[in-house]
């Protein structure tokens, strides 16, 4: 997969419902019961309303879009470079941008698309309203 693809394939999946360790298919009950019993308090209560949704968290969305299945973490580890986020003018469209704990996908001109947590699901948001620390190129877009 391209840069342009990953934000191709990122823009199509707006408005997906977002749940804490989902990766891009249909919640059921026992997703969310696991889920909960794994990570509590990260998946809200009121996620339970998102059974029979294809959810997804913020790594699990560039990892919906590659196959390769990855936490925000490891897609700071494996990548093939990293920057500060101060340069990310500097960066291409489809490059991530990461913090601790949450990784995003930069779309350009100041803004960029992720999952971004239960009350947002997948969208579009200014990079001025987010505490990304860096963008990375990815190991596995081209």
């Amino acid at each position: 997969m391209n840069n342009i693809e990953l934000v191709q394939f990122a823009e199509s999946k707006i408005g997906t419902a977002y749940v804490y360790g989902m990766k891009g298919t249909v919640m059921t009950q026992s997703d969310y019961d696991r889920l909960k019993k794994a990570y509590g308090d990260y998946v809200w209560d009121s996620d339970r309303n998102k059974i029979g949704q294809v959810c997804v968290d913020c790594s699990g969305l560039i990892s919906w879009a590659t196959g390769i299945i990855r936490n925000s973490q490891g897609y700071h580890d494996t990548a093939v470079s990293v920057h500060p986020i101060s340069t990310v003018s500097q960066a291409p469209i489809g490059a991530a941008v990461w913090q601790k704990g949450h990784i995003g996908i930069y779309t350009g001109n100041g803004t960029y698309i992720a999952a971004d947590g239960s009350a947002y699901g997948v969208r579009r948001n200014s990079l001025s309203k987010a505490s990304f620390t860096h963008w990375l190129i990815l190991k596995d877009i081209t």
